[in-house]
């Protein structure tokens, strides 16, 4: 398969997994119509910005993905869907709570 059409692939399956994931969480994490609770209560707990408490949240995913890239032998599809779709995630979420802010 010629990258183009593989990166697409990749692309398009990343994009419905983004919305499946962040859907599901949303009933698992959120309180209400409070998308960002458990962002906003673990700043609160540790005396810190949300966007703090989500970058301590996603440092650990971080962490995984590159021992992914620094030890290639660990690499299996499911650990890169999940790692690289859990970072994804935390920085749309991380998006939205920056821009949350600016409309404080």
């Amino acid at each position: 398969m010629d990258t183009n059409k593989q990166f697409k692939k990749v692309l398009k399956e990343r994009l419905r997994k983004i919305e499946e994931t962040l859907s599901k969480k949303e009933k698992e994490y959120a309180l209400k119509d409070r998308r960002y609770h458990n962002f906003d209560i673990a700043a609160r707990m540790n005396g810190l910005t949300a966007e703090a408490a989500l970058w301590g949240m996603v440092s650990k995913q971080i962490v995984s993905v590159m021992d992914m890239i620094y030890d290639p032998k660990t690499i299996t599809e499911e650990l890169v869907n999940e790692k690289i779709g859990d970072v994804i995630n935390y920085m749309i979420l991380l998006e939205g709570i920056m821009k949350r802010r600016l409309k404080q």
